[in-house]
């Protein structure tokens, strides 16, 4: 018995506060041990008994039990036990799961037991070749019920450990499952390095099931992700009937497989119908397009943020997109101007939905649609095509400024980033109104994208300018926790639009050559903002400098020292 000696504790009492010394002896608690008291050694390598030191443990106790209950719950605990630190516990492990999934009638219980084995097969010290065969062995059994979990566990040691045989899940493509198949088709796509199997997926694009024909779909996605060639001539057809698909996830697929195929081979010849001739990328933009009017919003949303994405597509067809108007009939001359990569594969597609009106004013109708995912997407594909192509750029503008008035605020801001964005962006007198109009937004962060899309704006003539100048300023009444933003735009609207100050600043200035000028206020703020776009404009333009009234001269030590960013 030892002691535990406490410290001091103080008692409150009425005369004051006592002090008491107590000395309690209680007894320390023995530690028990889950095998009474013997403790199996946890260094791999360790001598040590090893038949019978699992039932010792306690998680071991219900393997063998008649409740069915009793071994899930042996199971599952197990489970949360692995990995073990003594190697000589994991091979008496696999011993044992073996001997008793043998004998296990419960289908349930079998599925724990398989998964158990393929977390133990992919332990480094452990030799997986006999679960492997154990499990290859089962998957040739018709009678097997639970292959998929069997798959799994197969798909699962390929991740870390060297596997060669696959003929078994090959096989199991046409089992009678659905999710045997599916999980058949998932093994494939993490572990086959054979390109010649193409054939044999296209043809699991058209099972009767549409988790299969997602899988199958999404096989040729891995192969892409891990470096294989995807034979063009094989899927793409398969990927063109994939996206009249009645189930969701088929189409939204087969439109990311449509999508890579298009980049990996744009300049292919494809030949549609028998008559019209096109490049691959121009057809997949056509294609793309028609399939934006999709029902589901998430194909929708899809098909217009990869639309963004499409590498070199022909300028025509962009500008198509942005009026509802037939301008060009894309057809048998449209290949004839781009150079021809891999030896000129042809490609023949039977397609009667694509019309020559497919791609007329996609991206109207996405800024139009109902779903704020689809207009955002539209918006995003436009910010980045514009980056690809002027014309494109100058066209988009006015479809991207109708966006300010959505009602949402996330996508009023993206609009007006995107503007940003596109860089030298010019507004007639409609768009600049209606930019302007913006600022008057509650929300600080829209009034803030304004002001940064402003300082990216060419203002073409000085009624515009003059206009931008007093409705910022309309601006400051309003929110004057903005005037530091208002002036950094002020700085750079004078020091880009030099020359179209030096014919306004009489008008900044409020001066009258009728009449001498009166000197404002040095804390006038409408006189000071205005001083600060003169100010900045004269850096550029020396003209101005002559111009200045003496008082603005005065002023300027002193405004350099108040406001030393902006001037």
């Amino acid at each position: 018995m030892k002691t535990i000696v406490r410290g001091q504790d103080n008692l409150k009492t009425r005369g004051g506060i006592k002090k008491r010394n107590s000395t309690v002896t209680e007894p320390i608690p023995k530690l028990v041990l889950p095998n009474d008291g013997v403790t199996p050694p946890l260094i791999p390598g360790a001598s040590r008994p090893k038949s019978g030191v699992l039932f010792a443990h306690p998680q071991f106790h219900g393997l063998t039990s008649s409740n069915k209950i009793k071994r899930v719950k042996s199971l599952i605990n197990i489970s949360t036990l692995i990995p073990f630190k003594d190697v000589n516990i994991t091979e008496e492990l696999v011993e044992l799961l073996q001997k008793q999934i043998q004998t296990e009638s419960d289908e349930h219980v079998k599925g724990l037991i398989t998964r158990l084995l393929g977390r133990l097969a992919c332990e480094p010290f452990i030799d997986s070749s006999d679960i492997l065969n154990y499990l290859n062995e089962q998957l040739l059994d018709n009678k097997q019920r639970g292959k998929w979990q069997i798959i799994q566990a197969l798909q699962n040691i390929c991740k870390v450990k060297q596997v060669d045989k696959f003929e078994q899940v090959f096989e199991n493509l046409t089992n009678k499952s659905p999710l045997v198949r599916m999980k058949a088709l998932e093994f494939i796509a993490q572990t086959s390095k054979d390109s010649q199997i193409h054939n044999i997926i296209a043809h699991c694009t058209n099972d009767p099931d549409p988790r299969v024909r997602v899988a199958a779909l999404k096989t040729m996605e891995v192969f892409h992700r891990r470096g294989i060639i995807i034979d063009c001539e094989v899927m793409y057809q398969q990927c063109i009937i994939s996206l009249k698909d009645d189930d969701v996830d088929v189409r939204l697929t087969a439109v990311k497989i449509l999508y890579i195929l298009s980049n990996l081979y744009p300049n292919y010849k494809v030949i549609i119908n028998n008559k019209n001739k096109m490049r691959l990328i121009d057809y997949a933009f056509k294609k793309i397009c028609h399939i934006a009017t999709d029902t589901s919003t998430k194909v929708r949303t899809m098909c217009c943020h990869l639309l963004g994405s499409l590498q070199d597509v022909d300028e025509e067809l962009l500008l198509q997109t942005l009026s509802k108007k037939i301008s060009r009939d894309y057809g048998h001359d449209d290949y004839d101007d781009y150079a021809v990569d891999y030896q000129s594969i042809l490609l023949t597609i039977e397609d009667k939905d694509l019309l020559d009106s497919s791609a007329a004013g996609a991206f109207i109708h996405g800024l139009e649609d109902e779903f704020m995912e689809v207009r955002q997407s539209t918006i995003d594909s436009m910010c980045e095509l514009s980056q690809k192509s002027k014309k494109f750029s100058i066209k988009a503008t006015g479809p991207l400024v109708d966006m300010f008035n959505d009602e949402i605020d996330s996508v009023r801001l993206n609009s007006i980033h995107s503007l940003r964005k596109m860089g030298n962006v010019q507004f007639n007198e409609e768009q600049l109104h209606i930019a302007l109009a913006t600022m008057e937004d509650n929300d600080r962060k829209v009034r803030l994208a304004v002001y940064r899309l402003l300082k990216t704006t060419i203002i073409s003539n000085i009624e515009f300018l003059h206009f931008t100048i007093g409705a910022l300023h309309t601006n400051i009444n309003r929110y004057p926790q903005d005037l530091l933003e208002i002036f950094e735009c002020f700085r750079v609207l004078g020091n880009h639009h030099s020359f179209l100050v030096e014919f306004l600043m009489m008008d900044l200035l409020s001066h009258d050559e009728r009449f001498l000028p009166k000197v404002p206020h040095v804390e006038d703020i409408r006189y000071v903002g205005n001083l600060v776009v003169i100010l900045n404009a004269s850096t550029k333009n020396s003209a101005i400098l002559s111009l200045l009234p003496n008082y603005a001269c005065d002023h300027y030590g002193y405004l350099i020292e108040k406001y030393p960013d902006v001037i």
